[in-house]
């Protein structure tokens, strides 16, 4: 657990686990990181389902959320997939480490999409 931030210990947490869930696009699979998110949606009280590709694989959550008016509504569409590590000797750290240096998230994600699917996931 990363030490105490507030209303953001939970998010910075959930960024390390889909850090730690290698998902290197065209070599790993969706389903870790998709379960990570998952858990924390449902444990939050935000229903998801899985959306499959044509043959069964899960590639997505759809989260709906009901508003309390009618009026428009939005979509965020994220991938949940990485560039791969290329020379893993090149890395200081482990690319999938997931853990907070120096207040600093480490590794292959924490900079972008698993980062901002943390922030504001759905």
């Amino acid at each position: 657990m990363t030490r105490d931030l507030g209303p953001l210990t939970s998010v910075v947490d959930l960024a390390g686990e889909l850090i730690r869930r290698p998902s290197r696009a065209g070599l790993d699979g969706h389903a870790p990181v998709l379960a990570v998110l998952e858990d924390w949606l449902t444990t939050r009280g935000l229903p998801c389902r899985r959306l499959h590709d044509g043959t069964r694989r899960p590639v997505a959550l759809l989260v709906e959320i009901a508003g309390g008016r009618p009026g428009p509504w939005g979509t965020l569409d994220a991938c949940v997939d990485t560039a791969p590590f290329g020379d893993e000797r090149a890395w200081s750290f482990p690319p999938a480490a997931g853990h907070v240096v120096d207040g600093r998230l480490r590794g292959r994600g924490a900079a972008d999409s698993k980062r901002t699917r943390s922030a504001r996931p759905g």
